[in-house]
């Protein structure tokens, strides 16, 4: 009985030591429906349950969703703000112990306004004054809550526009991520008969996530009906795409001779390319194995220098260290045989690849741009030490399998 007693004791000198709280009671949203140049008044109940006096700081900010991610920006700094429209009695607000006090947030719609809905945030920050004149934290339980306070105002008939930003599968739910291009908020219904509906309200500038199961869903691609609804009168069909799965490795080419996603798995491919240059033309066949890092490729072509026919042969082995390639390799050109050694740099759907056969005298540069997925421009530039003789020419790189 008596540490029973005991506990109370403490439990009650715990609570009269918290510092004073406010918290706003009320909607957190509120919607209205404005003219331009009307003045609009929206008042909020500050309720103090501690016994000190209670402070509160007050800002405004501009408000936008990516996907399910909230952005809180600078007041005024979207299209669709309200922020600007709003006055504030000042930037804190005090509240009597155990009393209650009005905010009043007071907005007014310019002239010339177009059309639109429009929002804003209130942010209500409450303030440990004890903290603050002691220059440190009291000891006890110090909570603070920030109450983000939302207005959306709506001027004319604004409509939304959907646009679909990308259809993505992570971890068997089906994201559509669609935002809306409009002025006025949308609370669009996406539903297909497959896979069946989502529903999401979308403000002007801001996108969401309409979310579906799709585990009942083979692993592959996918093209699907949706039917996007707004309640009205606005219906619109949707045929999105979408892959359940990991995706296939994309084809490789001896351009760039490693995958720039660096496969984990022994690859193989080959390349039929066909070229054109200032003084010669060929036709390559070339190939190349691939194992994580690693890569050994081979080639061979026939060029038409002048009237003199040519048949080169190379193999080549190389390894990959993040962006660079270093490669070494040993080349026949018809009766001549040479070592040659290679330097390749990677970014993004280009690169460069420098190389250099050593008893041939012969340096080679070529920049390679991938095209889609499975085509290749390469244009090559050689120098002849030996004949101080320059060569151009451009090539297709065109994966047979």
């Amino acid at each position: 009985m008596g540490a029973s007693l005991f506990f109370i004791a403490a439990l009650l000198a715990l609570v009269m030591r918290l510092p004073a709280q406010l918290r706003v009671s009320g909607d957190m949203v509120i919607e209205r429906t404005v003219k331009i140049g009307e003045t609009l008044t929206i008042k909020y109940t500050l309720v103090n349950d501690g016994v000190e006096a209670a402070v509160a700081s007050l800002s405004l900010s501009d408000y936008r969703q990516r996907g399910n991610t909230d952005y809180y920006l600078s007041a005024g700094s979207l299209p669709m703000s309200a922020a600007l429209w709003c006055q504030l009695p000042a930037s804190t607000v005090s509240v009597a112990g155990r009393s209650q006090a009005v905010l009043e947030l007071i907005a007014t719609v310019p002239v010339g306004t177009p059309a639109g809905t429009y929002n804003l945030m209130l942010f209500v920050t409450p303030v440990n004054i004890q903290a603050i004149l002691s220059r440190k934290f009291t000891a006890g339980a110090n909570l603070s809550v920030r109450y983000g306070l939302q207005v959306i105002l709506t001027v004319g008939k604004p409509l939304g526009e959907a646009k679909v930003l990308k259809s993505t599968v992570v971890n068997n739910e089906l994201q559509v991520e669609i935002e809306n291009v409009g002025t006025g908020l949308s609370r669009w219904r996406l539903s297909s008969t497959e896979l069946g509906s989502s529903e999401a309200g979308v403000y002007p500038g801001s996108s969401r996530f309409y979310t579906f199961d799709v585990k009942s869903l083979s692993d592959g691609m996918h093209k699907v009906r949706f039917i996007l609804d707004d309640g009205a009168d606005s219906v619109k069909v949707l045929w999105l795409e979408f892959r359940k799965g990991a995706e296939p490795a994309p084809p490789l080419s001896l351009s760039t001779i490693m995958n720039r996603q660096r496969p984990q798995t022994v690859q193989a491919h080959l390349n039929f390319l066909a070229s054109y240059g200032n003084h010669n033309r060929q036709v390559n066949f070339n190939g190349s194995l691939n194992y994580k890092a690693f890569s050994l490729s081979a080639y061979s072509y026939m060029a038409l220098y002048g009237n003199q026919l040519v048949s080169v042969y190379n193999v080549n082995s190389s390894v990959r260290l993040g962006t660079f390639q270093f490669g070494i390799g040993r080349a026949w050109y018809g009766l001549q045989t040479m070592t040659s050694a290679s330097a390749s740099f990677y970014r993004n759907r280009t690169s460069v690849n420098v190389q250099f056969l050593a008893e041939y005298g012969l340096a080679t540069m070529s920049v390679a741009q991938t095209i889609g997925k499975n085509f290749q421009l390469v244009i090559y530039g050689n120098h002849n030490f030996h004949t101080s003789r320059n060569e151009y020419s451009a090539q297709v790189s065109v994966p047979i399998f």
